[in-house]
Parts: C-alpha cells; sequence; structure tokens
C-alpha cells in the first residue's frame, strides 16, 4: 500500500466518524421501540434440532480454477450430536467468466449443505430444521448462463440438453447427481453434433445443478412429517421497517437492551424472479410458487445482537409464533447466536492451510498462477 493512501485515511478520519454519527440520526429510540415486542424466554426440553452449513474454497491457476466444496448436516437432541451426514466434492472448473467465478462455486456449495441435510431430515426425522442463513438466498441463487463457461452463443441448445436430466435430479440420491452424469451428457452432445469440450459439459453441468438445488429445497420445505423449518442470518440490507438508508437491522441494533421480537413481514415468493429458460416453467417452477416464507427480527440472549429469522409457514400446520422460536433459539445460545450452528460452520469450514493441504495432496503447488513475481 502507498503512504498517500494512509495520509489521506488521517486527514478523511474525523470527517468519516462524522457521516458514520448522522447516519438516520433523526430516528428516536420511542420509535424505534414501538416496533418491538419484549419477550423473555421460556425453558424448553425434548428437542430434536437439524442444522447444517456450507463452504467453499479455490485458487485461480492460469487457463483453469481448482475448487473443493462440503455440506454438513449434524443432529443434535437437545445438546447432544445424534447423527450427522455429509457432502461434497472438489473439481477443476474452467469457467471463463471470473466475475461468476464465485456465483458458481457458492452454487455447488448451497446445494451440498442442502442435500446434506435433506438426508440427514429424511432419514432421523428431526421437528426442528435450522439453516445458517435465510431460506430465501437459497432460491435467488443466479441461473449459470452458457456465456460463464464458453464464448459460443449455444445458451438456448445447451439448456435443452439439461432438462433431459431434471427428472434424474428429482430421484433420492445421498451424493450430487449433476456431477456424475458427464458420460451421459457427452452422448447427448455427440447426438446434437456439438464439439465436446470440457468447457461446453461444465457449463451443462452447472444448469443441471442449479436444478437439483431448487429441487432439493422443495423436497426439504414438503418433507412428509412436516418439520419446522427456519433459517437464521445475521446480517440483513432489509429497510422495509424503517426506509432509512442503513438496514433495519442495525437500527434494531442500536436502540434494543432486551430479548424480544418484531412483527412477522411476508416475502412475496412469487415476485423472485427464477432465472431459468421458459423450457424449465413446467418442470421446476411450480415446485416453488406456493412456498409462504415470513421473517421477523429478534433478540434471544444477553449479547448485544440482532438476528434475522426466515420461517417457512407450512400450509398443513398451525401458525408458529415468534415466541416458539425464540425459545427454541435461547435454548442453544452462547454468545447471541444458537451454538448448533456455530459448530456446524467450524466443522464444516474449508480454510486457507485446508487448500495448501489439498494442492499438495494433488501435486498442485507447482502449478502456475500467472501472478508469479508479483507475490
Amino acid at each position: 500500500m502507498r503512504i498517500e493512501l494512509i495520509e489521506k485515511v488521517e486527514r478523511k478520519k474525523n470527517k468519516l466518524s462524522q457521516i458514520l454519527k448522522k447516519i438516520d440520526l433523526s430516528l428516536r429510540k420511542e420509535e424505534v421501540l414501538s416496533k418491538w415486542q419484549n419477550y423473555k424466554p421460556k425453558p424448553i426440553t425434548d428437542l430434536k434440532v437439524a442444522v447444517s452449513d456450507g463452504s467453499f474454497n479455490k485458487k485461480h491457476y492460469l487457463g483453469f480454477y481448482l475448487y473443493v466444496f462440503g455440506g454438513y448436516s449434524i443432529l443434535f437432541e437437545n445438546e447432544n450430536i445424534k447423527a450427522e451426514k455429509f457432502v461434497g466434492d472438489i473439481d477443476i472448473s474452467v469457467i471463463k467468466n471470473s466475475n461468476f467465478a464465485d456465483a458458481y462455486f457458492k452454487l455447488v456449495m448451497f446445494l451440498s449443505e442442502t442435500k446434506a441435510l435433506y438426508n440427514l431430515s429424511k432419514e432421523n426425522k428431526p421437528n426442528i430444521i435450522i439453516l445458517d442463513g435465510t431460506i430465501s438466498s437459497r432460491f435467488i441463487t443466479p441461473f449459470p448462463k452458457a456465456d460463464w463457461f464458453i464464448k459460443e452463443d449455444i445458451d438456448e441448445k445447451l439448456s435443452e440438453i439439461a432438462s433431459y436430466f431434471i427428472e434424474e435430479v428429482e430421484k433420492d440420491n445421498q451424493e450430487i447427481v449433476a456431477f456424475n452424469l458427464e458420460d451421459k451428457i457427452l452422448k447427448k452432445l455427440e447426438k446434437q453434433n456439438i464439439e465436446i469440450r470440457r468447457d461446453i459439459i461444465e457449463a451443462i453441468i452447472a444448469k443441471i445443478a442449479y436444478f437439483e438445488l431448487l429441487i432439493t429445497l422443495s423436497k426439504l420445505l414438503n418433507l412428509d412429517y412436516k418439520p419446522l423449518i427456519f433459517g437464521v442470518a445475521k446480517t440483513s440490507d432489509d429497510t422495509k421497517i424503517f426506509n432509512k438508508s442503513v438496514p433495519d437491522i442495525r437500527i434494531f441494533y442500536e436502540f434494543v437492551e432486551e430479548t424480544g421480537y418484531t412483527e412477522k413481514l411476508y416475502i412475496d415468493v412469487e415476485k423472485i424472479k427464477w432465472q431459468f429458460p421458459e423450457i424449465y416453467e413446467d418442470k421446476v417452477k411450480f415446485k416453488l410458487q406456493d412456498i409462504d416464507l415470513q421473517y421477523f427480527y429478534a433478540k434471544y440472549g444477553e449479547k448485544k445482537i440482532i438476528s434475522l429469522i426466515e420461517v417457512y409457514q407450512n400450509p398443513d400446520m398451525e401458525t408458529i409464533s415468534q415466541e416458539e422460536i425464540i425459545d427454541i433459539l435461547h435454548f442453544y445460545e452462547i454468545n447471541g447466536y444458537p451454538f448448533p450452528l456455530n459448530f456446524v460452520d467450524k466443522e464444516v469450514r474449508i480454510k486457507s492451510d485446508d487448500f495448501k493441504l489439498i494442492e499438495n495432496i494433488l501435486g498442485f503447488s507447482s502449478q502456475i498462477t500467472g501472478r508469479e513475481g508479483l507475490e
């Protein structure tokens, strides 16, 4: 870093502090607390809770990415771990558009953690399922376009090929189906006289993985034994309550001291712009249109931490109250966040040292990155 930048930081320090102080100071504490319902959590027992989280890591070499991802799900009966499931993989990607590389790797990470959670839940039937982050964030994952991977304008042809495999991913499978279809994809490419190349194959696999994520999510939300399903997020950019320049969650953080919650707000799932071509409308979109998602803000521990809670309201179940969810979260709360989510996060996280180990095992340490001489 250049010394000139540090000098500018010193000069602007006071100005930036003043900007921070002026952000939405027009709000009065009474106005904020009028949106907040104090609630003291009640003791609760006999919990059977499944949680999940995912992680990915990658390195960009000259001409390709090496990426690794995993999803891990754990079953807790009260404080005790009773079962676990893992889904993950490692692969090489030749994705060309580096702006979308992380979006693609995050897609397969979401798929791995959702599949691990579905596998665990179907087998062990927890009455509560808690996701790290919001449920809706899984739905709005970008649809992988062909131009992420290739230069040719053949997205429609590749989408048509991918559509042949929707029935394959609808079948229950412990592992990710999309990554095991390469031989069948090769045959489809041969029949349509499309050049067989790694980037074209990967473009099709990415589309199939997207459908597999949405279909697995639909299966999770429609488990026949009807568990309570909700997600817990530490951050949010939503401003629906106060309509200010900073998110509502930050405003509640500034003013709220007591445990409690806000009223529920609704997410209009039908307004989510599903990003796949019309060829898939009848095969996939119908599975997701009737999902009822609600969210609220909550504080369920002594720490000054506000969470966003997003709840799936199963149409065949009674409405779940904020109090019921706060009681569950309070039971597991340590330092302002549910212990099971912290635990699964630490277990699944693929750190830099882990990736270096993987590089060494594969013998990739000598692969060039194009940044030699700059690091």
